[in-house]
């Protein structure tokens, strides 16, 4: 999961400068993901709900005109014995002039080897 979302994040464009994760559903990004989007910048939960919506891109209106990007999981398999995983994730902007635009669903495959855990590929799914 740390090496999809480190990637995904450092592939988007325009580079997002803040990060929403998706709150009490299955989108939202696991813990270790998570910490990730914390590490890289502010980082704040986006309810499904309008209200709350609406407050949170007061909050980033008032922070100023930077790239947010909204996470969202999209799931993941284990094969091999959880010695390799797929993970899928897609993004869209929320607030300032990028608002709205979206980030294809990417699938990651992380494998592990005898150096340790790395992304074996990665590929843009096709738009639904």
């Amino acid at each position: 999961m740390i090496l999809a979302v480190r990637d995904f994040i450092a592939k988007a464009t325009p580079s997002p400068q803040r990060f929403l994760s998706a709150f009490g559903t299955d989108s939202a990004v696991p813990e270790d993901g998570f910490k990730v989007l914390q590490d890289k910048g502010p980082t704040y939960f986006y309810s499904s709900d309008s209200v709350a919506q609406r407050k949170i891109r007061e909050k980033l209106a008032v922070a100023g005109p930077y790239a947010s990007l909204l996470v969202v999981y999209r799931g993941r398999s284990e094969t091999e014995g959880g010695r390799a995983v797929d993970v899928r994730l897609a993004g869209q902007y929320v607030g300032s002039k990028e608002d709205g635009v979206k980030l294809r669903t990417t699938r990651y495959a992380v494998r592990c080897d005898s150096t340790g855990w790395k992304i074996a590929s990665s590929a843009e799914e096709p738009a639904p």
